[in-house]
């Protein structure tokens, strides 16, 4: 009789097993909640931390146990929760509710900057990368495009449609977003879960990096905030894209090459005030500040 091949959902681990072959000790997992802070990301139960989302899916778990076919919904660990709760205190109206205040004007946190309200811009369409026509691709390989879990099963999976989001998660303290799309939640689980906002085809191959690293800096005035890119000859499809808190941009480069980058910022910016120009030897980006706070550093 053929037993049947599972999948472990337990954090870290995501890997297949019958049965018969799971014993104590197969599975390496991580039972404590991921965190995320200052553009670091880990579990709460190890010490590594990394700042790429991939390198973070790829941290392999630290304590031995069974395999899961179960999901487990994880919570977020989040570094400022204390905080919170000691700058309130909870209070209970006429029905019992309880009604969270501020403890004094000098909370630990200072009031918000204005929100600021920018009209969307029109969504590029991100080239979708293939696999090789000659590339061999082994039974069971995953999909390697993020929100989609399908594996290759044979030729026909790769013409199979696949949903997936071509664009990269952006973190700030416990929400989670898609830059592709926009959609966001609070809840690990269900960010990791979202469906995908563009149909293509399946890409089970890693591509080929074309990728390079540019050094950049910036410096700041009484109202703007400047960030420099030295990449020399960005070509004229190249795109930076300015909102209130994260700044993307994705140069095109001599020779094939790339620089994309999402600097999640500091502070608040007002995108219909700020601007870039693409120059000989660099990028100028131009961040208009959307309060009077001083950064200390760039990015969040």
């Amino acid at each position: 009789v053929r037993m049947e091949v599972k999948k472990c959902e337990r954090p870290g681990c995501g890997k297949t097993y019958t049965d018969t072959e799971n014993v104590q000790g197969a599975c390496m997992y991580h039972p404590e909640p991921a965190v995320f802070h200052e553009g670091y990301k880990g579990w709460a139960c190890c010490p590594k931390r990394v700042i790429d989302f991939d390198d973070f899916m790829k941290i392999e778990g630290c304590t031995p146990g069974l395999h899961s076919e179960h999901k487990e919904r994880a919570a977020i660990h989040d570094p400022n929760e204390a905080r919170r709760k000691e700058a309130t205190t909870v209070t209970l109206d006429n029905k019992g509710n309880e009604i969270h205040k501020p403890k004094s004007a000098s909370s630990t946190y200072a009031p918000a900057p204005p929100r600021v309200i920018v009209p969307e811009e029109p969504k590029k369409d991100i080239p979708e990368e293939v696999d090789p026509v000659d590339a061999v691709i082994s039974v069971g390989t995953q999909c390697k495009h993020r929100g989609c879990n399908s594996k290759y099963v044979n030729a026909a999976s790769r013409t199979e449609p696949c949903v997936y989001h071509p664009g990269a998660p952006f973190f700030h303290e416990t929400l989670k977003q898609w830059s592709c799309c926009g959609a966001k939640n609070v809840d690990w689980d269900r960010f990791i879960e979202m469906q995908g906002c563009k149909t293509g085809v399946h890409r089970f191959t890693e591509p080929v990096s074309n990728e390079v690293q540019c050094r950049y800096d910036f410096y700041q005035m009484a109202a703007d905030v400047i960030v420099t890119i030295y990449a020399k000859k960005a070509g004229s499809d190249s795109t930076i894209k300015i909102e209130p808190k994260l700044v993307t941009v994705n140069l095109t480069l001599p020779e094939g090459k790339r620089f994309t980058k999402e600097i999640a910022l500091q502070h608040s910016v007002d995108p219909s005030k700020s601007k870039y120009e693409f120059m000989g030897t660099k990028v100028e980006i131009q961040l208009r500040k959307a309060s009077s706070d001083a950064w200390t550093k760039l990015e969040a």
